[in-house]
């Protein structure tokens, strides 16, 4: 009968749209083939057993007064299954190839139009019925197209979509940390641990350093790379090699200050183990400061011999004494803030790191220590070209923007001094140096440096 054929397809369309509904969420599962055809054999087993053996599905079409009230509504919860699975499935859409996701998409929307038509109909061969017919047999199609003939057709697009995306992933990846590690001021060098026979570190072998190291150590990747240390230190073994055996040994990172007679400078040095059979280190380059603390010291021992010298002169007379007891007291109080601003200004600290991945948009990444240099949180700061050009002193922030756009227009170098407001409404002193890169039609692609705290030695100055 019509009521029959009616309830058949109420029955249909549900499995279809819960079953279009549940399949976003099983995308990544791998299910059973034999299982499936079970469970919806035993679905459609139940289903034609209530229509024709039990008589409990409810009536879906009368030939008196035509749709019932339960088809009517079951046309509509329908619809609401179907657009949610539509919804489902753009959040998916990702994982799946344009031209099936689309396909799909469509499809699911003929199928709700088609629904929608199926509850305006009062006779079995009314315009409506016919029309919500011919929809579906192009929502069956499409669905066709998207499921057997790119599953099985062209199957690869659908395994190898997501390795390429990875693969994507992984070089974009890569050339973020590589410009991270050429655009750092600190010299940075990882070795390979050379073992003696006993299986104790007798030796650290040079894998790569970046461009800091290269500059620091006066010399090319091709004249360093595969040389080792004692290789390097022809005055024999340095001091500092019973740390970096150490820190072979234990795995425990140190930090400490050296002279090099080979670079005849002053370094700062922090070695750790990245991974097992490998050292790392940062190098900083402290002469400058170490020749500071030298010539104050110097300073203060003829101030001190100047002052004792005088000391006697004033024992004759009381006046006298006062007056450069007096002189001294200040001479003493101005010697004290200079030391104050001179250990501010040695307190060396780590780069914070920035790369702008899209000189075309304002969005930055900051590292951690760029927030901590700031002395903001995450939460607390947005890493923003617009936020870095708002935090920059009135006076400087129309030459910093003009710098930073004449590296990316004309590749100027960007190495510069500027202020910045802190969390606590100061403005501080950072240096910064950034590197872009550029397409082949001179347009930046991206640009990446690094933030370094002077407002120490700023002060000092």
């Amino acid at each position: 009968s019509s009521n029959h054929a009616t309830q058949l397809w109420i029955a249909a369309r549900y499995v279809e749209a819960v079953t279009l509904f549940i399949a976003p969420f099983l995308m990544s599962r791998r299910l059973s083939a034999y299982s499936t055809f079970l469970a919806y054999a035993a679905i459609a087993a139940l289903v034609l057993s209530a229509i024709f053996s039990w008589d409990v599905f409810p009536d879906c079409f009368l030939e008196e007064t035509g749709l019932t009230r339960f088809k009517v509504v079951s046309e509509y919860i329908i619809c609401g299954f179907l657009l949610a699975s539509a919804g489902l499935l753009w959040r998916r859409s990702a994982s799946l190839p344009p031209e099936t996701y689309w396909l799909l998409t469509v499809s699911i929307l003929l199928t709700v139009f088609s629904e929608l038509s199926f509850t305006l109909y009062s006779d079995v061969f009314d315009i409506f019925n016919r029309i919500g017919h011919f929809l579906k047999i192009i929502s069956f199609y499409l669905m066709y197209r998207a499921i057997v003939a790119t599953g099985l057709v062209r199957p690869f697009a659908l395994l190898f979509r997501d390795l390429k995306q990875r693969e994507k992933d992984l070089m974009r990846g890569e050339r973020r940390y590589r410009q991270l590690f050429e655009g750092m001021i600190s010299a940075f060098v990882l070795h390979d641990v050379v073992y003696d026979n006993d299986g104790r570190p007798c030796d650290f072998r040079i894998v790569k350093g970046n461009p800091s190291f290269e500059r620091l150590m006066e010399r090319s990747s091709e004249q360093l790379v595969g040389r080792t240390i004692l290789e390097l230190a022809p005055e024999g073994k340095p001091e500092w090699f019973d740390v970096c055996v150490d820190v072979a040994l234990t795995g425990n990172p140190a930090g400490f200050e050296i002279y090099s007679r080979l670079l005849e400078k002053h370094l700062e040095v922090y070695v750790f183990v990245p991974e097992k059979g490998q050292i790392a280190a940062t190098l900083m380059d402290i002469t400058d400061r170490k020749e500071a603390e030298q010539a104050l010291q110097k300073a203060r021992q003829d101030l001190e011999r100047k002052v004792r010298e005088r000391t006697k002169d004033l024992l004759h007379s009381n006046e006298a004494l006062q007056d450069e007891i007096q002189e001294r007291e200040h001479t003493e109080e101005a010697l004290r803030k200079s030391e104050e601003r001179f250990d501010l200004a040695v307190a060396g600290s780590t780069d914070g790191l920035w790369d702008w991945h899209d000189p075309a948009k304002d969005a930055m990444w900051w590292s951690p220590r760029f927030f901590e240099l700031l002395g903001f949180s995450k939460r607390e700061l947005v890493p923003e070209v617009g936020v870095l050009e708002d935090l920059l002193h009135p006076e400087d922030r129309a030459r910093t923007m003009g710098f930073l756009d004449a590296h990316l227009k004309y590749r100027r170098p960007f190495d510069l001094e500027f202020r910045l407001r802190t969390k606590s409404g100061d403005y501080c002193w950072f240096r910064m140096r950034g590197q872009a890169i550029w397409d082949q039609h001179g347009n930046p692609l991206r640009m990446a440096g690094s933030l370094q705290y002077i407002d120490d030695r700023k002060r000092a100055e």
